[in-house]
This record gives C-alpha cells, structure tokens and sequence, in this order.
C-alpha cells in the first residue's frame, strides 16, 4: 500500500510512504534476527534486504545506513540514506525536468510479528523530513 503527498507539482519530488506485508518464504534461508545484541545478524539480514530493495525507491544508490533498536517490544531495523536530484545536471522526474536541485531522504524500517516481516517506508525532501521530524514521527527521528 503506498501514499503519495496530496498536493503533487508537475516536475517537482513528492513524498511518499509505502506499506509492506512480506511473507518470509520469499526470502529462503533469510531469519529475521530476534536480539538487539545481536549485531552480526541484523547486520546480515539488513545487507540482504538492501540488495534486494537495491533498485527500488526505497535504497538510495550509495547502500544504506543500518540502525536497529525496540520499536514496542519487538526489535526494529531501520535502514536511512539519501540521493541527490540535481537539475542543473539535466536530471528529470517521470520524465519531467525538476525545478531546483533536491535531497530526497530514503528510511526503510522492518519488524517481524506473528511470522510475518512488516515494513513501511518514506521517501521525502528535506522540508517533508523536517515536518516529520516536528510531528515527532519515528520514520526520521532513529540514528542515521
């Protein structure tokens, strides 16, 4: 399930935050770790879930920042980086020539519940980050 910002401008970024059900099974031999101690293993599992999201939106093209931590009792994996859009480079957006240059903010989070690893993402600009931030948001506001 994905959501894109209401208010969308031909030519300019907009946000969006995108839901996740995945069913393990898709993933053999992947175990979602089940200890924040454990450091090597959501080092792994998070290696493994970048590659695979490596060509979506959801992974900027320079890898992943990887953060775990409790997320209502249940470890989370938080995955953040960032691209630059830079029109003066000649880059576009669906096609359309963007208006001015744009970091665009990537956080990818996982939990595993009732078998089960759910995921939701946001991809936002600086000021959509910055309003999430204020919100006190989660999505923005783990160790990056």
């Amino acid at each position: 399930m994905s959501l894109h910002a209401p208010e969308q401008e031909k030519g300019q970024f907009n946000s969006t935050i995108t839901l996740f059900a995945i069913d393990p099974s898709c993933f053999p031999g992947m175990k979602f770790p089940k200890s924040l101690k454990d450091r090597q293993k959501i080092q792994e599992f998070a290696r493994k879930i970048v590659n695979f999201f490596a060509h979506t939106p959801y992974i900027s093209s320079n890898g992943a920042d990887i953060d775990a931590g409790d997320l209502a009792g249940r470890l989370g994996i938080w995955l953040t980086g960032s691209d630059a859009i830079n029109a003066p480079n000649g880059q576009t957006i669906d096609g359309q020539t963007t208006k001015e240059p744009v970091r665009v903010n990537k956080f990818l989070a996982l939990v595993e519940s009732n078998g089960y690893w759910f995921a939701w993402a946001n991809v936002a600009d600086d000021a959509t980050k910055a309003e999430l931030q204020k919100r006190n948001d989660l999505q923005f506001k783990v160790k990056q």
